[in-house]
């Protein structure tokens, strides 16, 4: 999925390091952090994913959040519907209700307009 939807739909801001296993590094990820009020990581919800969203909250304190997971205590578990990714909880509920979740998700922290 092309990354300007979150530009161009929901008002955010997204980039993608080259694989889930690469680490942003210190210089580019301060200037990011210099840049945004809000940062967090979306990785798809699967091994890599997880072992990348925890990776990035180890080294740079980011908060992390997948869709179709629910994050209790360290332990994920899967939400019906088998979804794994942003493209996947899109295409299936459509773009309202994926900025709804968005807005929830950051609990009115003024990042949707």
């Amino acid at each position: 999925m092309c990354l300007s939807i979150f530009r161009e739909e929901f008002n955010l801001h997204a980039i993608a390091p080259s694989s889930e296993g690469v680490l942003l590094d210190k210089e580019l990820f301060g200037e990011l952090y210099n840049s945004f009020e809000n940062i967090a990581t979306l990785f798809d919800f699967d091994r890599a994913g997880i072992r990348s969203a925890r990776k990035y909250n180890e080294t740079y304190k980011l908060p992390f959040f997948f869709f179709g997971a629910v994050h209790r205590r360290g332990i994920f578990k899967v939400n019906e519907g088998g979804i794994k990714d942003f493209a996947d909880y899109l295409s299936l509920n459509g773009i309202e209700k994926t900025r709804e979740l968005i807005q929830t998700v950051y609990d009115g922290a003024g990042i949707i307009d």
